[in-house]
Protein backbone atom coordinates (compact mmCIF):
# COMPACT_ATOMS: atom_id res chain seq x y z
CA UNK A 1 0.00 0.00 0.00
CA UNK A 2 1.17 3.57 -0.58
CA UNK A 3 0.20 6.43 1.13
CA UNK A 4 0.70 10.05 0.39
CA UNK A 5 0.39 12.44 3.31
CA UNK A 6 0.35 16.10 2.97
CA UNK A 7 1.04 18.03 6.11
CA UNK A 8 3.79 20.40 7.01
CA UNK A 9 3.86 19.32 10.57
CA UNK A 10 6.50 16.48 12.12
CA UNK A 11 4.20 15.52 14.88
CA UNK A 12 1.83 14.35 12.27
CA UNK A 13 4.05 12.60 9.71
CA UNK A 14 5.75 10.39 13.16
CA UNK A 15 1.91 10.02 14.19
CA UNK A 16 1.14 8.50 11.13
CA UNK A 17 3.64 6.61 10.00
CA UNK A 18 4.06 4.86 13.68
CA UNK A 19 -0.18 3.99 13.11
CA UNK A 20 0.23 2.99 9.84
CA UNK A 21 4.10 1.73 9.12
CA UNK A 22 4.60 -1.26 8.35
CA UNK A 23 6.51 -3.64 5.57
CA UNK A 24 4.28 -3.51 2.73
CA UNK A 25 3.18 0.64 3.16
CA UNK A 26 5.22 3.18 1.62
CA UNK A 27 4.60 7.14 2.27
CA UNK A 28 4.92 10.12 0.17
CA UNK A 29 4.87 13.25 2.61
CA UNK A 30 4.09 16.16 0.61
CA UNK A 31 4.75 19.89 2.82
CA UNK A 32 2.78 21.86 0.66
CA UNK A 33 -0.57 21.45 -0.85
CA UNK A 34 -0.16 23.01 -4.13
CA UNK A 35 1.94 19.91 -5.39
CA UNK A 36 0.22 17.91 -3.82
CA UNK A 37 -1.91 16.86 -7.43
CA UNK A 38 1.79 16.84 -9.11
CA UNK A 39 2.95 14.07 -6.49
CA UNK A 40 -0.04 12.18 -7.46
CA UNK A 41 0.48 12.35 -11.22
CA UNK A 42 3.73 10.97 -10.09
CA UNK A 43 3.11 7.97 -7.82
CA UNK A 44 -0.51 7.02 -7.56
CA UNK A 45 -1.22 6.49 -3.84
CA UNK A 46 -3.75 4.04 -2.44
CA UNK A 47 -4.82 6.43 -0.25
CA UNK A 48 -4.32 10.03 0.67
CA UNK A 49 -4.18 11.60 3.92
CA UNK A 50 -4.35 15.72 4.38
CA UNK A 51 -4.11 17.66 7.32
CA UNK A 52 -6.71 20.65 7.55
CA UNK A 53 -4.07 23.39 7.91
CA UNK A 54 -1.58 22.91 5.64
CA UNK A 55 0.15 26.19 5.40
CA UNK A 56 0.28 26.75 1.69
CA UNK A 57 -3.64 25.28 1.18
CA UNK A 58 -5.48 23.52 3.72
CA UNK A 59 -6.64 20.00 3.38
CA UNK A 60 -10.17 20.52 2.21
CA UNK A 61 -8.86 22.97 -0.74
CA UNK A 62 -6.24 20.05 -1.79
CA UNK A 63 -9.39 17.31 -1.64
CA UNK A 64 -11.07 19.70 -3.86
CA UNK A 65 -7.93 20.40 -6.30
CA UNK A 66 -7.91 16.53 -6.52
CA UNK A 67 -11.35 15.92 -7.38
CA UNK A 68 -11.50 18.64 -9.89
CA UNK A 69 -8.14 17.85 -11.06
CA UNK A 70 -9.32 13.71 -11.72
CA UNK A 71 -12.86 15.19 -13.51
CA UNK A 72 -10.41 16.65 -15.77
CA UNK A 73 -8.63 13.95 -16.42
CA UNK A 74 -5.36 15.56 -15.28
CA UNK A 75 -4.97 12.67 -11.96
CA UNK A 76 -6.35 9.63 -12.08
CA UNK A 77 -8.60 8.77 -8.92
CA UNK A 78 -7.33 8.58 -5.53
Amino acid sequence: MHILLATDADWIVDEVTAALGGDDVSFTVCREGRVVSDQVDEKLPDMAICDLQIGSMGGMAVTMALRLDESAGMVDHV
